[in-house]
């Protein structure tokens, strides 16, 4: 599967700059990882942080896109001093030094955009996929650190609004969901699309 995602992007690229109904764009915003992690008590937990992703696409008629991107979700982090304590799935755990736990993760993928029309300039879209991610986790403490990675192929969705500055440029506003095997990571995003 992530070979198949790999391929459709890539089979979106070299058509890009001759053929009309494709676009490229970028996407800034907040990103939030639901690590799983709870009270905590003395420890800092931070799942915000910011994100980033850039797209190209194609337009296939005024209702229907589709849509390569690659996105870097940002951090997330765990800090605790010697006694502190968090839950995760149900067990306690206490920090015995003082330690950093930091999560980052990227992935690429492809999605489908419905389309409507809400006014003359304004369209909104729900769009639905399949991404292949990977994430890092780091354990950073005093004597000694530790680092571990994941990857897996999940669904994502999305709904948000696209608004035509002009014939070729659109601003795009959108909250997306991505699903990384039991977390889930969200993205609060603006940006713009540029259309050939």
């Amino acid at each position: 599967m992530k070979k198949f995602i790999v391929a459709a992007i890539a089979a979106l690229i070299p058509s890009v700059a001759s053929a009309e109904g494709f676009y490229v764009g970028a996407l800034y915003g907040s990103t939030s990882l639901d690590t799983g992690v709870d009270t905590v008590v003395g420890a800092t937990l931070d799942e915000d942080d910011t994100g980033y992703a850039f797209l190209i696409g194609n337009e296939i008629d005024e209702n229907v896109s589709i849509e390569g991107f690659y996105i870097d979700f940002g951090e997330a982090s765990l800090k605790g001093d010697s006694g502190d304590t968090f839950v995760l799935d149900g067990t306690t755990y206490v920090f015995n030094a003082s330690a950093t736990i930091k999560a980052t993760g990227t992935s690429m993928g492809v999605a489908g955009k419905l389309h409507f029309d809400m006014t003359e300039k304004l369209n909104g879209f729900f769009k639905i996929g399949m991404h292949s991610w990977d994430t890092e986790e780091t354990l950073a403490a005093a004597t000694a650190s530790a680092t571990t990675t994941d990857d897996g192929i999940d669904i994502l969705m999305g709904i948000g609004a696209e608004y035509d500055i002009s014939e070729k440029i659109a601003f795009v506003v959108g909250y997306d969901k991505y699903t990384l095997d039991d977390d889930d990571v969200t993205f609060l995003n603006g940006g713009i699309k540029v259309r050939f």
